[in-house]
């Protein structure tokens, strides 16, 4: 049921599956997208509603070479992701300067890293793109994941459509 409800909601839906509490934080994962970009607004002001620290998770891994002898080098990728992050992160760290905001990469799956993060969270926050045939039939993996397994509740938060308020 909370798949589909997330699956069609517009507005932010919080699923609570498992009551944590007494971490006094907020745990959001971000992937640079719009989607991620609505999640760490929600997070942020999530975290400044409870006074709570921000967890703020990016996972990644290493992409494909388009050849053999092209070997991408992880520091470089983690450092880009981490700059990446930093600056989708400026505004709301300005308009929320008194929160805690503790940034982390983590060369992992996405799903996994939130996951195990989430044992430290009251919230885990996500962003979702609704990938699927139809808007709004669906959850992204990453959604889709945390809402089976998390130790916390999930707020699965969309970006707004174009032309929606």
């Amino acid at each position: 049921m909370s798949l589909q409800v997330c699956g069609h909601a517009e507005a932010p839906v919080v699923v609570v599956g498992y009551v944590s509490g007494g971490n006094d934080r907020i745990l959001v994962g971000t992937d640079g997208s719009e989607s991620s970009s609505a999640a760490l607004a929600y997070a942020f002001e999530e975290a400044s509603l409870r006074r709570a620290a921000l967890h703020v998770l990016r996972a990644w891994g290493l992409p494909t070479p388009p050849d053999d002898s092209t070997v991408p080098d992880p520091e470089q990728i983690a450092e880009d992701y981490r700059q990446e992050c930093e600056r989708g992160l400026a505004v709301l760290r300005a308009r929320y300067p008194d929160i805690n905001v503790q940034v982390e990469l983590v060369r992992s799956r996405p799903s996994d890293a939130l996951i195990r993060a989430s044992g430290r969270a009251d919230l885990a926050v996500v962003g979702s793109r609704g990938k699927g045939g139809f808007h709004g039939l669906a959850v992204g993996s990453v959604s889709h994941a945390l809402l089976q397994d998390t130790s916390c509740p999930v707020a699965v938060i969309r970006s707004k459509s174009p032309g929606k308020a």
